[in-house]
């Protein structure tokens, strides 16, 4: 569970402050081979709350048309779209319809949209989490905080 989480990261002793700077990392790689669909799933109490209600819709959209997709594919395909309109841009590997290039600039834009989507629930996430479970966290304080949890976890045991 998220309180697990936060909790198992009590054991170092940069507690916390590891949770917010190696969690994402490890979040990230294993989000990258969840699906989108399943991502928004997890997070859809926050889609509402966080993502105002256009971005919500589009985002709604590309999970009916692609929520099988793995969010490592999505980004993936997000770098291939963007290489391939810098080139034409740049002029070293022109696309010669128009039509093409249009529709890969709506491609890109939609995979950024999703992108944003994902990164808005992420940092949300885990700053609710910060909040939820350690309200009063300050740097110099957290061993304090961090004990008085642990304490009381083992005696919920």
């Amino acid at each position: 569970t998220e309180k697990d989480l936060l909790l198992g990261s009590l054991r170092d002793e940069n507690g916390l402050n590891l949770v917010m700077s190696i969690y994402p990392k490890k979040y990230n790689e294993e989000l990258g081979k969840a699906s989108i669909s399943q991502f928004f799933d997890f997070y859809s109490p926050m889609l509402g709350k966080y993502a105002d209600k256009e971005d919500a819709e589009k985002i709604k959209g590309f999970l009916l048309k692609n929520g099988s997709m793995k969010i490592g594919d999505l980004e993936k395909k997000m770098d291939e779209v963007d290489y391939k309109l810098k080139g034409h841009k740049r002029g070293y590997a022109k696309i010669e319809n128009e039509e093409e290039v249009k529709k890969l600039e709506k491609t890109l834009k939609d995979y950024q949209n999703i992108r944003m989507g994902i990164a808005l629930m992420q940092e949300n996430s885990i700053e609710e989490l910060r909040l939820k479970y350690f309200p009063k966290y300050q740097k110099e304080t957290y061993k304090e905080y961090a004990s008085e949890i642990s304490e009381s976890s083992e005696k919920a045991v």
